[in-house]
């Protein structure tokens, strides 16, 4: 059986037009691809067929893989915008994320797993919420709603609603914008 690389690259090789390759190239390029994430996801949420929703999962999967990201297919993570594209956003299995979030490239939202760590579990990120360009918001924190992250912060601990979060040891935390 045939990667889905091998088919891509073989209709690549058999293609004679230069615009076609030019439309194929753009079909495999971020916005195109994270649009089709997301319209399989929402397929994903839609059916009750058995057989169909492994389908999708593996279709999912593999978009997941050729992109560089790691986002679940759970219902408590809602659609984001990415602006950038997916490339390397990772999100752990039981974070919560709430309505209109942006999340640049690079974000990581999940656990702290260390076994002798205070803050076991994963982040509950709030609604209308930015987190930048390789922001880490890690364990079993809440972050509020209308919360700004700056790119390249590691956010270890609970941020309020309408907050500004820069990068420093410990972050720093503007409240009230």
């Amino acid at each position: 059986m045939k990667t889905s690389y091998q088919q891509m690259f073989e209709q690549i090789d058999r293609c004679e037009d230069l615009e076609e390759l030019r439309a194929l190239r753009e079909a495999q390029t971020g916005p195109a691809l994270q649009n089709e994430f997301w319209d399989l996801r929402a397929q994903l949420f839609e059916t009750s067929d058995p057989l169909e929703k492994e389908r999708l999962i593996a279709k999912l999967r593999l978009l997941q893989q050729h992109i560089g990201c790691s986002i679940p297919l759970r219902r408590a993570v809602r659609r984001f915008r990415a602006p950038q594209g997916l490339w390397g956003i990772i999100i752990s299995r039981s974070v919560e994320l709430g309505n209109n979030c942006t999340l640049m490239p690079g974000v990581y939202l999940g656990s702290d797993a260390f076994p002798d760590s205070d803050r076991i579990g994963f982040p509950v990120i709030g609604s209308d919420v930015f987190i930048g360009a390789g922001a880490k918001v890690i364990g079993d924190v809440v972050i509020g709603d209308h919360v700004r992250i700056a790119p390249g912060c590691c956010v270890m601990e609970s941020i309020p609603d309408n907050s500004i979060v820069t990068p420093g040891t410990p972050c720093v935390t503007a409240s009230e914008t």
